[in-house]
């Protein structure tokens, strides 16, 4: 029978016995009850309400005249199925669950220390990279000031030198230090965008006409492309950072020769005296 049909009645009927007769029945449900039940007084009916699942025996028999149950009962074999979650597969199914709520406990905190690991792993390799950083900075900054008390006055000597193998070693040493300036910039730039931190200013006093026209041939010099450079004035002096002013200039100079066709790139430098302003172009010009 189903785990639901638990409720349980019988009928007992002994035809060839008169009532007294009748009456004089003793009953017992293995796996329920441990003593034998005297059946009530004038009914033959025999109930049992929510009975458990399992294997059960109604065992039923007539008194004897000593007072004992027969030798002789009536055997009724009962058996209630489980509910479903009961079942030998269901129980199958929890302890599976059970097998996969403990591994994936396992997982889940050796995932956890794994996750830890790496995360200190990767703080410690941050935090090197910024001592490294911050020693390539510092570095930096010290070869900055140098650099720029180079460059300064190389841009000043430049319109006075005389001999022309002077100048040329002149703007040899303003090429070479420009180019050491490029790799300090880079390197501060680097940094500053790491730490979202802005660089200092180095201010000094430089020749502005000397300074673009050297950068401009070191440009000319690496190209098949024809250049022409002009400006207004003959010398121009203004206090600036050289370094910057040099980064900027190159940037622009690079930008304009990528995207030159044959031809030839121009550059022109204007100095405006009633509101002291410096103006470089460079433009292409097609030949």
């Amino acid at each position: 029978m189903a785990y639901n049909q638990n409720n349980l009645a019988f009928d007992v009927s002994d035809l060839p016995y008169s009532l007294e007769e009748k009456n004089n029945f003793v009953y017992r449900l293995e796996g329920m009850d441990k003593e034998w039940n005297m059946l009530k007084p004038n009914t033959n009916r025999i109930t049992y309400s929510n009975l458990g699942y399992g294997d059960y025996q109604l065992i039923i028999s007539k008194l004897e005249k000593s007072g004992l149950p027969s030798e002789h009962p009536y055997i009724l074999h009962i058996k209630i199925l489980p509910p479903w979650y009961y079942t030998v597969w269901a129980k199958i199914c929890y302890a599976l669950l059970l097998l996969s709520l403990v591994a994936w406990t396992i997982n889940f905190f050796r995932v956890k220390s794994r996750l830890k690991m790496e995360r200190m792993e990767k703080e410690k390799i941050l935090e090197q990279s910024r001592q490294k950083m911050a020693f390539f900075t510092n570095l930096s900054n010290e070869l900055k000031t140098p650099l720029s008390g180079i460059i300064a006055p190389i841009s000043q000597l430049l319109p006075v030198a005389g001999e022309a193998s002077d100048k040329h070693t002149l703007e040899e040493v303003q090429r070479n230090a420009m180019k050491i300036n490029s790799l300090i910039h880079q390197v501060l730039n680097f940094n500053r965008i790491e730490s979202n931190e802005d660089s200092l200013l180095i201010i000094s006093r430089i020749e502005l006409v000397s300074f673009c026209r050297s950068l401009f041939s070191v440009h000319a010099e690496n190209t098949q492309l024809t250049f022409h450079f002009e400006a207004n004035k003959a010398k121009i002096y203004a206090d600036m950072d050289a370094i910057k002013l040099g980064v900027i200039l190159d940037n622009l100079l690079s930008n304009a020769v990528k995207f030159t066709p044959e031809g030839g790139l121009s550059a022109s430098h204007f100095y405006t005296i009633q509101n002291p302003s410096y103006w470089i172009y460079a433009y292409q010009t097609v030949v």
